[in-house]
């Protein structure tokens, strides 16, 4: 089965807003992703990166959504862009049980309704593969952090680095997953 959607759904102001080009004037909110879904089969969340999500949120989502939807939530960017993550929050990035929980919470209504498709896995140009990185997704792998994922790695040397390195060959992920570089060329 091939899903097609867009990343997000809800894009009510500035150059790219939707309302009144895809979404009839005035539809807001929450019918939003009830219109969406009559159109479209997936979507990615993108709000995952930012925070997890609260878990009455996703249960809505799946509630507005037909049997046969797919979400795909991107990871939260603690796991995968720890100096933004920093940057952010004042934090220091010390990725733990307890975070990898939290996410997995978040995402648990999804899961029970059958409506998560993919995680994704999407690391910035200045990812590194190197001893130290391939160490950390090895641990999220092996946490459950994304037992099944598109990791979007925005440097081909990268890609080629992690799908050789034996990452590929961690528990939860038999051969080389599913690696995407969205910048052609690098």
């Amino acid at each position: 089965m091939i899903y097609v959607g867009t990343a997000g759904w809800s894009y009510p102001e500035g150059k790219g807003k939707w309302d009144g080009i895809f979404y009839p004037a005035g539809r807001r909110g929450p019918d939003q992703l009830a219109y969406y879904a009559e159109h479209f089969r997936a979507v990615e969340i993108n709000s995952s990166f930012y925070r997890p999500l609260a878990p009455h949120v996703a249960a809505s989502w799946a509630r507005k959504t037909p049997a046969d939807f797919r979400f795909t939530a991107k990871l939260y960017q603690k796991f995968t862009h720890p100096k933004m993550y920093q940057e952010a929050t004042g934090e220091a990035v010390d990725v733990r049980a307890e975070d990898v929980a939290r996410f997995k919470e978040g995402l648990a209504p999804l899961v029970d309704a059958g409506k998560l498709g993919a995680l994704l896995a999407q690391f910035p140009p200045s990812f590194k593969a190197d001893e130290e990185t391939l160490t950390q997704l090895e641990d999220l792998i092996r946490a459950g952090a994304f037992p099944s994922a598109v990791m979007d790695f925005l440097s081909a040397a990268v890609q080629a680095r992690c799908c050789f390195s034996g990452l590929s060959g961690a528990p939860g992920n038999p051969g080389c997953p599913g690696y995407l570089s969205s910048v052609p060329g690098r």
